[in-house]
């Protein structure tokens, strides 16, 4: 899922939502692409999208983000969680249940 500037907020106000932002030219962004993808397509009861930093600058400016790739992660419209840099599949995983338990 694309997630933008202007969705945002109905997006995140009541779900449990793991969204990374991240650019198109960066390396670890890349990297972490197809896990995030992979994510997307599975049910499992949160919904996982990404953010173009270049594109929409009012997420990253809002919740600090100075390091791509950050994962967020939003619970009833909160930040519970945050993973900075690239990360394996099973440690994103696990950030994202204790975040959301």
């Amino acid at each position: 899922m694309t997630i933008t500037d202007k969705n945002f907020e109905n997006i995140i106000a009541n779900n449990t939502v793991v969204m990374k932002l991240g650019a198109v030219w960066c390396g670890p962004c890349r990297q972490i692409d197809p896990i995030i993808k992979k994510m997307e397509t599975e049910d499992n009861g949160y919904i996982v999208g990404s953010v173009d930093i270049d594109e929409n600058s009012v997420i990253p400016l809002r919740y600090g983000v100075r390091n791509i790739p950050t994962i967020l992660i939003f619970k009833e419209g909160q930040v519970v969680g945050k993973v900075i840099g690239n990360v394996t599949e099973n440690e994103l995983r696990e950030k994202i249940t204790a975040a959301i338990s």
